[in-house]
């Protein structure tokens, strides 16, 4: 393994950490202001509904457990307009994670812009679609060495009078029987589909290349209704219809999208800096095996990551991929594998960690690039992924000023009891987000909260990005409401 090829582009800076509403006029469906800052319904069922939280199932409860929920993301809001007040959150691990934010959601923005974006359902398709749907076919898969052998095997049985008797008579010489499938709409190889619903009266398809089988051909057993897609209405039909054809376009765009942008570009990593990098991945996972293996696999998890940049602390500026366009460092890399799902096989071998690192690096280097396609277009500045980095980093600032509350609180009442100790941690914060409160002028208009319609799910839910790869939809809300009575009784006082 002398050299290690990749792809990628050209780094570009980070966006504003601003994230402001851009009318003065506030939307109808406000349900909170904090000073020039709102929540609307969307941002609160964008919370609400992709996360658990307590109750949530409870239907007897849900406009309490709404309100405490927006008071929760209200409190979300108040600690990280402060923490922005006191420069909390722009130190460098800060801007790093918001860097690794804003290129997380370009990639998907340009996913959405270049690819779902040219989706184009047409009636015909729609009408083919539909005239497929009622139907199952049942198929002997036919292995063949090449195409030529294929039709020849078709024009005999073409030409024959005993279609049967032929096709058996060239078993073993010009095929192989390998498979029985069963083919309805949405198959996962559309060319396998195509291939069997176009079988005529001589009962055989003509030759195709699959990716399961290779070059195959497909010999009608049985057709027959499929039972269960007759049970649908024609709008749940056509709905179940367009679904399998946007999925087909969707994929075949993606395909060429992604090859458009990567193909042209070439990169190369430094052996001198790849090795000792797969050496540590090697090194931390043998020091604590039971931590990292689960399921039969090694999950070098984000935890895993942190302590690999701590071993490689005084190398992360240096050169790692040579770019053309620009390079990437140790430390650029290293971020991106905190978007890759790196999972090593068991037992540990240190060849399948280089196997398995390069590949994940590749991917890196590739969303890098797809990324930096997307900053050229300046989808940084779009507002979906203004919208999406302010609401993670949001919650990142207000747990890092929580944090610190936290501990000044520790320090000057070490000596109360562990309950004690924390009931008056909370009643500060309580209190503290209470004058917040006051400070930043919040409203609440539990009125307009009332009209917002909820379900009673309570599940995690996962969010899949553009061109791979997958985050927690949102980030999850802490529990902070009861600082609406320290709120409302500083109201009270002042009035």
């Amino acid at each position: 393994m002398r050299s290690i090829l990749f792809f990628s582009f050209f780094y570009l800076s980070l966006a504003s950490a601003q994230f402001e509403p851009r009318s003065t006029e506030l939307p109808k469906d406000t349900l909170a202001s904090i000073g020039s800052r709102i929540i609307t319904a969307k941002d609160f069922l964008e919370r609400f509904e992709l996360m658990p939280w307590p109750n949530k199932d409870k239907v007897n409860r849900i406009e309490y457990t709404k309100l405490e929920f927006l008071h929760s993301i209200v409190a979300e809001k108040l600690l990280a307009q402060e923490a922005a007040a006191q420069n909390i959150g722009t130190d460098s691990s800060s801007l790093k994670l918001q860097n690794n934010y804003e290129r997380l959601f370009v990639r998907d923005e340009y996913y959405k812009t270049e690819v779902q974006s040219r989706i184009v359902i047409t009636p015909s398709e729609a009408l083919a679609g539909m005239s497929r749907f009622p139907y199952e076919f049942e198929v002997a898969v036919l292995g063949i060495l090449s195409k030529e052998e294929g039709e020849l095997l078709y024009k005999k049985v073409a030409k024959s009078k005993n279609k049967n008797a032929t096709v058996k008579f060239f078993n073993d010489s010009l095929y192989v029987v390998i498979d029985t499938v069963h083919v309805t709409y949405g198959f996962p190889e559309e060319v396998v589909e195509d291939a069997v619903f176009a079988i005529g009266k001589d009962s055989l398809s003509r030759p195709v290349e699959t990716q399961a089988y290779g070059w195959v051909m497909f010999a009608l057993l049985k057709k027959y209704t499929n039972v269960q897609n007759v049970k649908y209405s024609h709008p749940d039909r056509l709905h179940k219809v367009n679904n399998v054809i946007r999925e087909r376009k969707e994929d075949s765009i993606a395909v060429r999208t992604f090859a458009a942008v990567t193909s042209p570009q070439r990169a190369e990593a430094d052996p001198a800096v790849f090795f000792p990098i797969a050496d540590s991945v090697y090194a931390i996972l043998r020091a604590d095996s039971t931590a990292y293996l689960s399921k039969g696999v090694y999950q070098f998890n984000a935890g895993a990551i942190a302590l690999l940049e701590q071993k490689l602390s005084s190398r992360l500026r240096d050169r790692f991929i040579t770019i053309e366009s620009g390079n990437m460092t140790v430390e650029d890399v290293l971020q991106g594998l905190f978007n890759n799902v790196v999972v090593f096989p068991s037992p540990l071998h240190l060849d399948h960690i280089r196997i398995v690192l390069n590949n994940n690096i590749k991917t890196v280097i590739q969303n890098e690039m797809l990324a930096r396609e997307g900053l050229k277009k300046n989808l940084h500045q779009t507002e979906s992924v203004r919208h999406d980095v302010g609401v993670w980093m949001d919650s990142h600032k207000s747990r890092m000023l929580l944090r610190n509350i936290i501990d000044t609180l520790r320090r000057t009442t070490d000596t109360l009891q562990q309950k004690r100790l924390e009931r008056y941690i909370q009643e500060s914060i309580d209190r503290y987000i209470g004058t917040l409160a006051k400070r930043y002028n919040v409203t609440i208009n539990e009125e307009a909260l009332r009209r917002v319609s909820t379900t009673t799910s309570s599940m995690v839910t996962w969010r899949h990005i553009g061109f791979g790869g997958r985050i927690i939809a949102v980030p999850q809300t802490i529990r902070q409401f009861e600082w609406k009575y320290e709120w409302m009784k500083q109201e009270k006082i002042n009035q």
